[in-house]
């Protein structure tokens, strides 16, 4: 397929942990013009969603030029701002025209064609909005059960298969959704996740290590009962995690033979595989996970190697036809005994890169385009506009003011204080800071009352400067943020990074004001210490003046690289094109 115009409605950001629907909109922009339309959602908003939220008004209007930012000649990213209430009939259509409005200009600017329109999203906004596009081909891929992600997704099962009706054809990753969707698509087809196999096998002669590995998303669906037994058996053997976290890690951290490095370059990825004997699979097992196709399996495989599951349905789907190659566990005691055989096993790591070549995105891709020339459709028409947009110039300035104004109304109120909004204000630190006595980090920020993982800015603070020997002797206010004790993660944490080279102290007491907290960290600050503080931006000015009135010493406050106070603050525009 070539010289086509694409549309892919995603079901995730650009900028998040590579999957196989940025790996389609690259193929696909090979050879073709690509709009990636990034992720609408399919439950409503909560609280812990503020940060993803400030994300996304950070790109439609400081990195991005209306939503639209170019990646190359071919491919361009959209990242929509709409209300997020997806079930919602009033919210539907507001944001279908807030969003079309901008879409449609942008179409017609560019003369973009909608040949086909892929969409990894079932929602009722993304059927309307793909009804107004009027596109040649729609295609829908289905590559996740996702009526069983969320407690709040549940509603999307009946639009699922309405959405499934409307489409030319149905791709699915697993025999769940199969079921699910056989009896309101007109034509489906197989579409596994694949591999990168160039990339993932090019370091084939890195020698193997004695390590397991697991790679993705650190969340709710991992088995942590189990993960913690395994660890705790197999004391002498290391264990890392490689992805970004979502979840409460406490537990793992206890053990000194686990590391998690968070989110990392896919190229990094890549070359840090090779090192590893074992990759492995730890789901639970329940609707949602029995639905999952996971691509981290071919990535285990052409990195030569083995890989532990539990027996979640499309992992044991994958052994039936691909024989002697997983170790499949169906309880904790079976996972222990496969993981075992598969740390001491030999020369078998040819056999698992010649499986995952099976699955080598460049074939996988070649297959789905030959399935797609079935609609036999005169795709290569330029497509005139039936009718003149409704929309004036006019009519889409007042109308982005309005939703600008909700979206900024709704998160001052119900998701970020007040105070955030005069940043600039609240913000007081020192640079060039040089040799002090001891530290004292503020573990997170925000409502105690939801999760979030902001903590582990702290521990980057903190770990930067122990290695660069600016302090030695750290105290840690300890925050009982939900379920998350966050000064014992940050101190586990640094001491799985140095050991006990430094002093490191949790202070476990928490009070409800600044003023409290402070007058009870005096008994942990000797007279003519300098003190270096660590805290998120915005609560640095008014630390500061309170540790000043009740300490005599002398103050200053850490300026943290990996705050988004700071980041947001000195955030310089820059003029864009697309």
């Amino acid at each position: 397929m070539q010289n086509k115009d694409i549309i892919i409605f995603a079901a995730i950001d650009w900028d998040t942990q590579w999957q196989w629907q940025q790996e389609l909109a690259s193929h696909l922009a090979k050879k073709n013009r690509v709009l990636f339309i990034e992720n609408t959602g399919v439950r409503s908003l909560k609280i812990k969603d503020s940060k993803r939220i400030f994300n996304r008004i950070k790109k439609f209007f400081y990195q991005s030029n209306n939503g639209f930012k170019k990646i190359n000649e071919k491919l361009t990213i959209f990242s929509p701002l709409f209300i997020p209430f997806p079930f919602n009939k009033f919210s539907q259509i507001i944001n279908k025209n807030f969003i079309n409005s901008y879409l449609n200009s942008w179409i017609n600017f560019n003369k973009f064609r909608s040949d086909f329109v892929f969409s990894f999203l079932p929602t009722p906004l993304i059927d309307l909005i793909i009804d107004d596009l009027k596109a040649e081909n729609r295609i829908y891929l289905a590559t996740d059960n996702q009526s069983y992600s969320s407690s709040k997704a549940k509603n999307l099962l009946k639009h699922e298969k309405l959405f499934a009706e409307k489409s030319d054809i149905t791709f699915y990753s697993s025999s769940v959704i199969r079921n699910n969707l056989k009896y309101s698509s007109k034509k489906m087809y197989f579409f596994p996740g694949g591999v990168n196999f160039e990339k993932f096998s090019k370091f084939s002669n890195a020698k193997k290590k004695e390590k397991v590995l697991y790679i993705g998303e650190v969340k709710n669906i991992i088995d942590f009962n189990l993960l913690n037994k395994v660890v705790e058996k197999f004391k002498n053997v290391r264990f890392d995690f490689i992805g970004p976290i979502s979840t409460n890690i406490n537990s793992l951290l206890k053990h000194k033979n686990v590391k998690f490095y968070g989110k990392v370059n896919h190229n990094f990825l890549a070359r840090k595989m090779s090192e590893y004997k074992v990759g492995i699979i730890p789901y639970k097992k329940n609707n949602f996970t029995d639905g999952i196709y996971p691509a981290k399996l071919n990535e285990y495989l052409a990195s030569g190697s083995a890989v532990v599951s539990t027996d979640i349905n499309e992992v044991k789907e994958f052994a039936k036809i691909n024989t002697n190659v997983l170790k499949i566990a169906k309880n904790q005691n079976e996972f222990l005994s496969k993981l075992r055989i598969a740390l001491h096993e030999k020369n078998m790591e040819k056999k698992y890169r010649k499986v995952a070549k099976k699955y080598n995105w460049k074939h996988l891709f070649e297959n789905f385009e030959k399935k797609l020339l079935i609609l036999n459709k005169k795709d290569n028409k330029i497509k005139i506009p039936s009718k003149i947009p409704i929309f004036t110039y006019q009519f889409k300035y007042l109308f982005s003011i309005f939703i600008s104004a909700f979206i900024a109304i709704y998160i001052s109120f119900f998701v970020l204080p007040l105070p955030s909004l005069f940043g600039k204000y609240l913000i007081d630190v020192d640079t060039n800071i040089k040799k002090v006595d001891k530290a004292i980090i503020f573990s997170g920020t925000g409502s105690i009352n939801y999760e979030n993982v902001e903590f582990y800015n702290r521990f980057e603070d903190a770990k930067g400067l122990l290695e660069e020997n600016i302090v030695d002797k750290l105290v840690i206010m300890q925050r009982k943020h939900n379920r998350i004790n966050e000064g014992d993660v940050i101190k586990e944490l640094l001491i799985s990074e140095f050991g006990n080279k430094f002093s490191i102290e949790v202070v476990d007491k928490e009070f409800p004001t600044t003023y409290q907290n402070v007058l009870y960290m005096k008994k942990y600050i000797n007279s003519n210490e300098k003190i270096l503080l660590i805290t998120s931006g915005y609560n640095s000015k008014r630390l500061k003046k309170v540790f000043k009135k009740l300490i005599n010493n002398e103050i200053k406050v850490y300026k943290s690289a990996n705050d988004q106070s700071f980041k947001i603050r000195f955030l310089k525009l820059k003029n864009r094109y697309i």
